[in-house]
């Protein structure tokens, strides 16, 4: 689905991750910057204009827009919170189906979803930017040389069905996937 606005709430996804929330105790602008630089380099993101929107407009180093490739740095203007300008964001869209918010705060995904804009939280967007290093981790993992000692046998618990569906009562209910 080429053509999609994604407007991320900058400091909710920072909040919402371990690694991001350890680099802003430390330091603001290496968050942030991790943050872009990740967004930046995935390639589920190619052909979309991806927006992070962070509250502030005076920060320092930064104009109120930078642009990172195909994503742009957004920092609100004084007096008004990076919740605002998403709101406006969507409000302005021509077609807000094509626009996907990622943020876990419930005013912001309520107010876009009533526009019609599609919603996902912070931790499914954190999850699916991490996607290619945990394929990579299992990759090493089973590459691991073998050290002869034998697992011993055990019943099985996989399932059945397709792996990749969700039960029936999830189904209707999962984050937007990019």
């Amino acid at each position: 689905m080429a053509g999609r606005q994604i407007l991320i709430d900058g400091y909710n996804v920072i909040g919402a991750d371990a690694v991001l929330s350890g680099l802003q105790r430390e330091s603001l602008e290496a968050a942030r910057d991790a943050l872009i630089k990740s967004v930046a380099g995935s390639p589920r993101f190619l052909g979309d204009a991806v927006t992070i929107v962070f509250d502030g407009a005076q920060v320092p180093g930064f104009s109120s827009n930078q642009r990172f490739g195909h994503v742009t740095a957004t920092f609100s203007n004084a007096g008004a919170s990076a919740d605002d300008v998403i709101k406006a964001r969507a409000q302005a869209a021509r077609d807000p189906a094509t626009i996907v918010v990622v943020t876990n705060d419930g005013d912001i995904r309520d107010y876009c979803r009533g526009l019609g804009c599609a919603i996902t939280g912070s931790e499914n967007l954190l999850e699916q930017l991490t996607a290619p290093k945990k394929l990579l981790r299992a990759r090493r993992m089973a590459e691991a040389p073998d050290d002869g000692v034998a697992e011993p046998a055990r019943l099985s618990t996989v399932r059945k069905g397709n792996p990749k569906r969700l039960p029936k009562r999830q189904r209707n209910q999962r984050e937007y996937r990019f």
